[in-house]
Formats: structure tokens, C-alpha cells, sequence
């Protein structure tokens, strides 16, 4: 039964095969208001798509089956899928168990204000290298392990000067790695069997008082 305000003698709807057809001014309302165009199409098998504007500002894309936007083939570099939200969010929703996966060669994440990353589970983090730079750093966990303090050599021995430790860890390790380790447990023994001695003599020495 039609409403009083809906005015169906400007509605205008062609259907220009049995797949594909446009339906102009319905005046039925839906959640977003009444349709100001809806293009629909079907596959011969039942999947279904449309997309249109309604009344109430909502332009839609809805499809059945999977959406591709390409962008770009014949660019010379430079931004080839731009997606904006002018004065809102924008949302990206993977339902039914999905996932969000973001691929590139490079990925940049700049935000103004905030980064908050929530996990119900697990966070992980695989990488050749981590550079982390900030004023202040604060970690919470009720168990596990991390290390959050310089406890390398370079670290102890510059603490509490402005040079900069990381400037001198590969320097460091490299004469670290061309060190003789037999060389150094040799007389690492030899010098506590010279310690033992003196140790030694010096008992005898302070028995021979008493």
C-alpha cells in the first residue's frame, strides 16, 4: 500500500535485458530513504549486483561475488587508487573469519595523532632490523621476557655520556670475532693457577704469625 508522501508518477523503471535493469525515483523507503537510481544486474546462475544512490546521501556498491578496483596500468608511478574520507572515517571490515591483508613493496602508516593497534591474540613482528625512537617508552606484562636497557659492553662503558653506543657495536664485534678465544682461556687458566699460588703463599705466610 503506498504512503501519502510517496509519489511513484515520477518513477521510472527499464529493464533493458532480463539481467540488467534500472529503477529511477522509487519512492519506497528504505533505511537510507527512498532510491534515487539503482542499476541491477544478475548472472544467469543467480549471483546478483547493483549500485546506486539513496535518498538519505548513501551511494552504494553491493555485489554477491568478489569487487576488483584496479588502478593505474598505463601510470607513470604516483598515487593510482586514491580512497578519501573527506569528514569521516573509513572503515575496512573483513566478516565471517576473514582477513585484512595490506601488500606492497613499501608501507607507510602516518597518523597526526595516535596508533593503536588492539589484538584479541597474538602480535608479531618479523624483521631484519627494528629501529624504535621515542621520548618516553612504556611496557606492561604480567610475564615474559624483555630486555629494555643497554647491557652491552659499549652500552656500560658510555653510559651516562652523549656518545652514542651503536656508533662503536661493529667495531666492537669485529674485534671480537678476530680475537683467539684458546689464546685468551689459556691464560685465563694460567692466571688463576698464578693467583691460586700467591693465594697460597700468602696463607702460609700469615699461618706463620700465629
Amino acid at each position: 500500500m503506498a504512503k501519502p508522501n510517496e509519489n511513484w508518477q515520477e518513477r521510472i523503471y527499464e529493464a533493458f535485458t532480463q539481467n540488467v535493469k534500472l529503477d529511477v525515483n522509487n519512492p519506497q523507503e528504505g533505511l537510507n530513504g527512498p532510491i534515487v537510481y539503482n542499476w541491477m544486474s544478475s548472472t544467469k546462475s543467480g549471483e546478483q549486483a547493483s549500485v546506486g544512490h539513496i535518498e538519505g546521501g548513501i551511494y552504494h556498491i553491493y555485489n554477491d561475488q568478489c569487487i576488483e578496483i584496479v588502478g593505474g596500468k598505463k601510470a607513470d608511478g604516483g598515487v593510482c587508487v586514491n580512497i578519501i574520507g573527506s569528514d569521516g572515517d573509513i572503515c575496512i571490515t573483513a566478516l565471517s573469519g576473514g582477513d585484512v591483508k595490506i601488500t606492497g613493496t613499501n608501507i607507510t602508516l602516518d597518523a597526526q595523532k595516535d596508533l593503536a593497534i588492539n589484538c584479541g591474540s597474538n602480535f608479531s613482528v618479523k624483521a631484519n632490523k627494528i629501529n624504535m625512537k621515542s621520548n618516553e617508552c612504556y611496557i606492561s606484562a604480567p610475564r615474559g621476557k624483555i630486555t629494555v636497557r643497554d647491557v652491552s659492553w659499549s652500552g656500560t662503558v658510555f653510559k651516562g655520556t652523549t656518545i652514542d653506543p651503536s656508533k662503536f657495536s661493529g667495531e666492537i664485534k669485529n674485534i671480537a670475532d678476530n680475537l683467539d678465544k684458546s689464546q685468551i682461556q689459556d691464560a685465563a687458566k694460567q692466571a688463576a693457577s698464578q693467583l691460586q699460588d700467591v693465594a697460597g703463599d700468602l696463607q702460609n705466610q700469615l699461618g706463620g704469625l700465629f
